[in-house]
């Protein structure tokens, strides 16, 4: 079910069964600083606790003054974004803070891997015929940085193939302890996805701890891996009653 909160001397929850009868005027369209409210909506990656300022306008063309979203213990937000049904491109930017990085390792299609740490950052975002793109995303760890362990029972193949510089890696990456975590993030519509990855840290076992730096770049179809993770994902029980 979802939930429309409308700004006035009273608060009005209207279902979507009855939102035709409750909005007559045609065409549609209300005051700015409209507020709409949804326990979870499904877009690739389940959003939950969705609250929309906006503002629908006569032209039919939604103006969104702030939009927040909950994933992997963190907050997804969007502001002063214009969608108009008649244009072919649409371009806003996400802001991203404080996710949580071992949820999204969870979520992920590699096994044998399991990481701490909080991520902020932005995505830069424009949407066509073609498909979602990304340019210039970025997501960097908070001061402290936090644990990366990934320890596979089998090595992959490439690594396998690397010689005595990939074992060393397979060897830190047992037990790194990280300072500082980025990652560089761009997408073609309809295209693969590009993300360079630069970790900064220690094993206490390799090197007596001494400084190491990783840097790892990876193309493919990375949101295919994700939504194979999401596939055993469950919607907590708390948000079946608002969804």
């Amino acid at each position: 079910m979802v939930f429309f909160f409308f700004n006035g001397t009273e608060t009005t929850e209207i279902y979507t069964l009855s939102l035709h009868a409750a909005l007559p005027i045609w065409p549609l369209s209300t005051a700015p600083a409209q507020q709409f409210a949804i326990g979870l909506i499904d877009a690739g990656l389940p959003l939950t606790d969705g609250l929309i300022e906006f503002q629908l306008r006569p032209d039919g063309a939604l103006y969104v003054d702030n939009a927040v979203w909950r994933w992997a213990g963190g907050r997804l937000k969007t502001q002063n974004f214009l969608f108009d049904p008649d244009s072919e491109r649409h371009a806003f930017t996400i802001e991203i803070d404080d996710l949580d990085l071992a949820e999204i390792v969870a979520l992920s299609d590699v096994d044998d891997i399991s990481a701490t740490g909080r991520l902020s950052g932005r995505a830069p975002v424009t949407v066509t015929a073609e498909g979602l793109a990304i340019t210039g995303g970025w997501l960097e760890t908070a001061p402290g940085g936090g644990l990366l362990r990934y320890a596979p029972a089998v090595s992959p193949a490439a690594l396998r193939q690397g010689g005595e510089g990939a074992t060393l890696a397979l060897t830190v990456l047992e037990n790194f302890r990280y300072e500082s975590l980025r990652i560089d993030i761009d997408r073609e519509a309809g295209g693969e996805t590009e993300i360079a990855v630069h970790l900064r840290g220690a094993n206490a076992d390799v090197y007596d701890g001494y400084p190491i730096e990783f840097n790892l770049n990876i193309s493919g179809p990375i949101d295919q891996m994700l939504r194979r993770g999401l596939e055993g994902y469950r919607v907590p029980e708390d948000r079946k009653s608002v969804a």
